[in-house]
């Protein structure tokens, strides 16, 4: 096989995913027995912490490298080693490296940095026209490569909720922030 490949495969898919196709040749005439005949295995796999049970799977002729176990999480490990191996029926062999990409799926909810916010604010405030000054800033973050966090003030949450707006600030990262104006 290649010395290195690449797979890409999402987080939290199922067992049997396909991830990649190892391939490899051999010099030998195919039509001299089983010398040009290739297997492929996997020499060093990667295993589950929790079980030791093998994250992978190849198909011995076909080189498809297959998810073995499901679940897999970009947050925890975004990209796996393999070291797979091809031999041929005469004893031969050669090996490479798959590295396996995990691609990022929405699947963690945002967390609000503080549970609770408090803020004083003189009576006078808000009495005169709108500003753009802001009261209070909300952090929030999110372990996904991707994120567009929403904020609002929700209707009827307290007294006086409706003297409260926010404004968007950051961009589509880990960690937002919004202010409360």
């Amino acid at each position: 096989p290649k010395a290195i490949m690449f797979g890409e495969v999402q987080e939290n898919g199922p067992i049997d995913l396909s991830v990649s196709v190892v391939e490899a040749w051999d010099a030998d005439d195919a039509d001299e027995g089983s010398n040009a005949r290739l297997t492929y295995t996997i020499e060093k796999n990667v295993l589950q912490d929790k079980t030791g049970a093998p994250l992978f799977q190849i198909g011995a002729r076909t080189g498809i490298l297959r998810t073995a176990l499901c679940c897999l999480d970009r947050e925890t490990t975004p990209e796996y080693h393999i070291q797979v191996v091809a031999s041929d029926g005469g004893g031969l062999k050669g090996t490479g490296t798959v590295i396996v990409a995990l691609s990022d799926v929405n699947d963690n909810s945002p967390r609000l940095l503080k549970r609770e916010w408090e803020l004083e604010i003189p009576e006078t405030e808000g009495y005169g026209p709108p500003t753009d000054d802001s009261l209070l800033e909300l952090a929030v973050t999110d372990p996904d490569r991707v994120n567009y966090f929403f904020y609002r003030v929700v209707e009827g949450s307290g007294w006086g909720w409706d003297h409260f707006a926010v404004r968007a600030a950051g961009d589509s990262s880990s960690t937002g922030s919004q202010y409360v104006r």
